[in-house]
């Protein structure tokens, strides 16, 4: 399910998408995205999916309460994916190829020079 499915708006762009990124710390997206996908179940059994019962306990949690009901329907009656692996994927690399909001200090090119330290 999309987010525009769900919300009857229209699909927006990856330009889009990045600018909303862009609105919060990297670093709180991140971690948003290791604790979901903890939650949810992923990782080395390759689980791809949270199993029934996990997905129904964040459904809640994760969407806003006008929409859980719509949400609900939609995992239960006509067997839709609420979560899967590749949300958090796609969102955290998103995230992660987002360019710093202050420029990085350039770093010389036989690396820093200090001569305090010999």
């Amino acid at each position: 399910m999309t987010w525009s499915e769900l919300t009857e708006s229209p699909r927006i762009t990856k330009e889009e998408f990045q600018s909303q990124l862009a609105k919060y710390p990297k670093s709180s997206i991140l971690i948003a995205c290791t604790k979901l996908s903890v939650g949810f179940g992923y990782g080395p059994d390759a689980r791809t999916v949270p199993q029934d019962h996990v997905a129904d306990l964040h459904i809640p949690i994760v969407f806003p309460p006008v929409l859980v009901p719509l949400v609900n329907r939609w995992v239960h009656d006509e067997g839709r994916l609420p979560f899967f692996n590749g949300q958090l994927r796609y969102l955290a690399a998103e995230t992660v190829r987002l360019q710093p909001q202050r420029p990085l200090p350039e770093i010389p090119e036989n690396g820093p020079q200090n001569d305090q330290f010999a």
